[in-house]
């Protein structure tokens, strides 16, 4: 039975070496895309939950976009009244938490002429996947997101750069379904 013993100790002793292995260049995407800047910035981890629990990360991972996120804060969805809280999660209430987290998100290239479209007309347009129309403005050096039912989305911090677009932190929700 000794020698049992010894080799079993032999065999925790023995260490696995792995292989170095070089990324791929989709790899190297989605290790950079706007879902891993959402898991990875503190101050937005609550909306990337929330996007994980609609299924919505796969395609804000992997999809080329490119995607312009509108992430409003945890402070934000903190602050949210306690019945909306427990409406969203409700694992029934997914679909409309979906629909939310996509009146946050727009599809497009705005940031790389966002500023010359406004420097020369003063105003950018795009749309949320939603399908929510929305004009971009700067008001006293800061980006403003503005819906059509005219909520305001002020900028807190400029654009965060991922491989399939920018993640912009809001200083609110732009809509509540």
């Amino acid at each position: 039975s000794q020698p049992e013993a010894v080799e079993g100790v032999a065999e925790k002793q023995s260490v696995i070496k792995a292989e170095k292995k070089e990324l791929t260049s989709a790899e190297i995407e989605r290790a950079n895309s706007v879902m891993s800047r959402l898991i990875i910035i503190p101050e937005l981890n609550r909306f990337a939950r929330y996007a994980i629990r609609t299924n919505m990360a796969d395609m804000l991972s992997n999809d080329k976009g490119p995607f312009i996120i509108l992430a409003p804060s945890n402070a934000v969805i903190e602050n949210l009244p306690l019945e909306k809280k427990k409406f969203y999660a409700d694992q029934q209430n997914l679909p409309q938490l979906k629909e939310l987290l996509k009146s946050h998100i727009l599809e497009g290239k705005l940031v790389g002429s966002l500023l010359q479209a406004i420097q020369k007309d003063g105003k950018a347009k795009s749309k949320t996947l939603k399908g929510t129309p929305f004009t971009v403005t700067e008001s006293d050096g800061k980006i403003v997101f503005t819906n059509e039912q005219g909520t305001v989305a002020t900028v807190l911090k400029n654009a965060i750069k991922a491989s399939n677009g920018p993640v912009f932190i809001i200083a609110n929700l732009l809509s509540l379904p």
